[in-house]
């Protein structure tokens, strides 16, 4: 067997070249590498100062978790599950408050509409209205639910997209 060889005139690259970028601003506060340092895939290659991402995604948690709180969740229930408002502590309550003005009413009605009435029409009217109130603040709360579920999934989408910019405060080697 002869040895051969290939005499060429060209520029001698590594195997592979890549162009690294953040995909956050920010000052860099790490840069571990060096160029045309070796790196393995996934080694930290810069880093952002995460403070201002840190702060972002901490505010985005704090706000869902009120945003659960208020529906008496810990966790959001799936998309598209559903959702029943009526189980909420708020409309719980109001649902609570609306029986007992509804009682109160019949009670009522039955005082100002017997023989010798025992109730003045002011004060029927008065409990007639409260009920009415009662019955409104239902559906009042039952809508308030509803947002408070909607703001709670869009808090969840930014708190998601905070978490991935606090990520992206490392750039890393393919």
């Amino acid at each position: 067997m002869l040895p051969r060889t290939v005499r060429v005139t060209g520029t001698l690259f590594g195997d592979e070249e890549a162009t690294i970028a953040s995909k956050v601003s920010g000052r860099v506060v790490q840069a571990p590498v060096d160029l045309g340092d070796r790196v393995a895939p996934d080694d930290v290659l810069i880093r952002i100062d995460p403070v201002d991402y840190t702060l972002a995604r901490d505010e985005r948690r704090r706000a869902l978790t009120e945003a659960l709180s208020r529906l008496g969740l810990s966790e959001l229930p799936p998309e598209g599950a559903p959702f029943d408002p009526d189980a909420v502590p708020l409309v719980r309550r109001a649902i609570v408050e609306e029986e007992n003005a509804r009682i109160r009413f019949e009670r009522a009605r039955q005082l100002a509409e017997a023989s010798q009435p025992l109730m003045g029409p002011q004060e029927f009217s008065d409990i007639r209205t409260a009920y009415e109130v009662a019955r409104s603040d239902v559906a009042v709360q039952r809508l308030n639910a509803q947002t408070v579920l909607a703001l709670a999934r869009t808090l969840e989408v930014q708190l998601r997209l905070a978490e991935q910019r606090l990520a992206d405060t490392e750039a890393r080697a393919p």
